[in-house]
């Protein structure tokens, strides 16, 4: 999973500075009335999570998503449908637990102090999650002006926990295992963007959570980000 997740990292740093390079994202196939278009690498975005949950803490970054495949349908000028394949990389870190399972994999929180013997002058523990998801956007479009809402549908693939110790700041240590995940989540979302650049709200209600019933709960997750076109 380490593994999985460096290689999602780099794609998401190296392929939006090579698509940048060019004016518009690349069109691989549009009909005679360019009202049905399909762009590769259409979009990239970072956003920050907001947690109703006592055991993790805000944090920004806490999405980077990378935009593959993005089919367009444009019927008339105001009117915009978007369906695109991502790459999304999600991550959590806790606030005074940390993150721990059993052999179920599943992720559970602790206090620091039960887990480790000693003192250590630096604790944290985190969830890292890779995910494809579906994000499917109904547009209205004013020139250079739109706003949207939709729906993102996730495909998450297992994730990872993490736990990074020391008793002084030259020697960290660090302890990493799988962790399960729920494997199909949805959030309803809302976007508005002028020209290439767009803010966006992403919300997952308790009914689609990430971690599986007797894992930590994150609670009610919003999400809010940056996203820009290529």
């Amino acid at each position: 999973m380490k593994k999985t997740l460096l290689a999602a990292l780099a794609a998401l740093l190296i392929l939006p500075a090579f698509a940048q390079k060019k004016s518009n994202a690349p069109v691989i196939f549009a009909n005679e009335e360019q009202t049905v278009s399909v762009y590769m690498i259409n979009h990239v975005g970072v956003g920050y999570h907001i947690l109703q949950d006592p055991d993790f803490k805000p944090l920004w970054p806490g999405e980077w998503f990378l935009n593959f495949v993005n089919l367009r349908i444009r019927p008339v000028e105001a009117l915009q449908i978007d369906l695109g394949i991502d790459m999304k990389f999600n991550h959590f870190t806790s606030k005074e637990s940390l993150f721990t399972q059993n052999n179920d994999r599943l992720v559970r929180v602790a206090p620091f102090s039960s887990l480790l013997e000693g003192s250590y002058t630096r604790t944290r523990g985190g969830l890292d999650v890779l995910s494809f998801t579906a994000p499917v956007l109904v547009k209205g479009c004013f020139g250079d002006f739109r706003v949207g809402l939709g729906v993102e549908g996730s495909i998450n693939l297992d994730g990872n926990t993490y736990m990074r110790y020391s008793q002084d700041r030259r020697n960290i240590s660090v302890s990493e295992e799988q962790a399960r995940v729920n494997r199909f989540t949805f959030a309803p979302m809302a976007m508005a963007a002028y020209g290439e650049v767009g803010v966006y709200f992403k919300y997952y209600p308790k009914s689609s959570q990430l971690l599986p019933a007797g894992s930590a709960n994150l609670g009610q997750v919003l999400t809010i980000g940056v996203i820009q076109d290529m």
